[in-house]
């Protein structure tokens, strides 16, 4: 029915949800343009730091097919907390870790919460959404899943030249705890 409307908890449960998917992505792309200063830093060659992309991709896509396991076994609320808590504690990680072994494991972590946080908005979208409302919800998501990437050099390469790259993860962390706040 076209004059079904969509609930204001959906939204901000799917607003909630998109931005931790959105930062995920963000700060994955956001990494790439730091490749020569984290090869400085931690005294790494290009095929070692670009492990850093690479793993937290493989864990994002290692987890992602988890998620249908995991929506049916946890509420979706229980499901975007731990995913909220992967992120501020794969960042916290990212922020004081100084040694080349300890940031991967930050980014397992953060790919894990991303893993959790991208597909859980899509089934937000498909289980709650009135049937009418679907597909534009579907494209929201999917605008956010898509911009995320596109301007993560951007904001890297601009968080980089005048602060130095921990920064990043530094400004992360209010932001993922702020849109956990609702929930």
């Amino acid at each position: 029915m076209p004059d079904e409307r969509i609930p204001g908890k959906l939204i901000g449960a799917i607003v909630a949800v998109g931005s931790l998917a959105f930062i995920g992505i963000l700060t994955e792309t956001v990494m790439t343009v730091l490749f020569p200063q984290l090869m400085r830093e931690f005294n790494v060659d290009t095929a070692t730091v670009q492990w850093i992309t690479t793993i937290y991709l493989l864990v994002v896509a290692a987890t992602m097919p988890l998620s249908s396991y995991l929506n049916r076994r946890f509420k979706h609320r229980t499901l975007f907390l731990a995913a909220v808590a992967l992120a501020v504690l794969g960042s916290l990680i990212m922020i004081v870790g100084h040694a080349f072994p300890v940031i991967l494991i930050a980014r397992v972590i953060q790919g894990m919460g991303s893993g959790v946080a991208t597909p859980l908005m899509i089934n937000i979208i498909l289980e709650q959404s009135p049937k009418s409302k679907v597909g534009r919800l579907m494209g929201v998501g999917s605008l956010v899943i898509t911009v995320a990437p596109a301007i993560g050099p951007t904001v890297g390469g601009a968080v980089s030249s005048i602060l130095p790259w921990r920064a990043i993860f530094v400004i992360v962390i209010p932001i993922v705890l702020l849109i956990s706040l609702p929930v």
